[in-house]
């Protein structure tokens, strides 16, 4: 396969994608438009600087999303938008090897965090771009309700003003 999009680019050309507009969709908008904005600061960033200096974030929970997602009967993991993964740390490990200067020869190795009880840990991630992409298409679309809605009484008020006035 050839991909000569850079990383933080989502390849969304027509040539190499199909459009999957279906049932499941409308249940992903909705899921979506329902989701509240929180403010919040990150753990490690207080950790590093201090509850006083770390700054304030806006965005959505990842839980949340996958949780709203759940609601509407679809799975978060089906959505390019929602991540989970594994939680490790790197740590240098000496070999007992030297090298040409006699310093000591390390190698890399991920080590999978784990909780209490032995269990994997994950942590969620989100990409907005295309949290926004969706909910931008049910904003218009809860846009193009009210829209009707109003054309539709616009119109009733001007038939009930024209009856009005056949009454005098």
């Amino acid at each position: 396969m050839i991909n000569n999009s850079p990383k933080n680019l989502n390849l969304s050309d027509c040539n190499v994608s199909i459009d999957e507009d279906n049932v499941e969709n409308q249940k992903l908008l909705d899921a979506i438009y329902n989701l509240d904005v929180h403010t919040f600061k990150l753990n490690y960033a207080i950790d590093k600087k201090g509850e006083s200096k770390a700054r304030l974030h806006n965005g959505f929970i990842a839980q949340e999303v996958e949780k709203s997602l759940k609601d509407k009967g679809l799975s978060a993991s089906d959505y390019g938008m929602w991540i989970e993964e594994k939680v490790f740390e790197t740590q240098d490990i000496e070999t007992g090897e030297k090298d040409d200067r006699g310093n000591p020869v390390t190698k890399r190795e991920c080590i999978f965090l784990k909780d209490a009880d032995g269990n994997q840990v994950y942590r969620q991630s989100l990409r907005y771009d295309e949290i926004f992409c969706v909910f931008i298409q049910a904003f218009k679309q809860k846009l193009k309700k009210l829209e009707d809605f109003k054309q539709v009484y616009e119109q009733r008020i001007s038939d009930l003003e024209t009856r009005l006035l056949n009454l005098k």
